[in-house]
């Protein structure tokens, strides 16, 4: 019997993705970048567990590509642009530390963020991955 590319023996590609997703303790995320303005993006996917830790639904942030950014602590945006910046440049992973605020509580929580650039077959930088 020939297995189909993208089903593995664990499942499809698709299925395996959504199981590891609900399983981590961690919000988890895919943003595409904007050709044009590559600190912008639309926003592929979020994790679930971003409900539990922030208070939204992961839709939210499908529907409002700009809601992350106006929830990081206004003395935090500065430094989260820069960083951003950084990484994309470098195309290497880096982390950025900031606060993020709770929708249902309104508290701010520190947000230890690891981002890694997704390239395409030519190199350049097209979106991040980040949890």
């Amino acid at each position: 019997m020939k297995r189909h590319p993208l089903q593995t023996p664990l499942g499809t590609e698709t299925e395996i993705v959504r199981a590891l997703l609900t399983s981590i303790d961690e919000i988890a995320y895919v943003v595409r970048l904007s050709a044009r303005d590559p600190t912008r993006g639309t926003v592929q996917l979020v994790s679930r567990r971003v409900n539990q830790i922030l208070g939204r639904r992961p839709g939210d942030f499908l529907r409002d590509p700009g809601l992350w950014m106006r929830m990081i602590h206004p003395e935090d945006v500065p430094a989260v642009a820069r960083s951003t910046r950084g990484i994309l440049a470098s195309r290497k992973p880096g982390t950025r530390i900031y606060r993020v605020r709770h929708a249902r509580t309104d508290r701010y929580r520190w947000i230890d963020d690891r981002v890694v650039p997704m390239l395409d077959r030519r190199g350049r930088v097209v979106g991040i991955v980040g949890a």
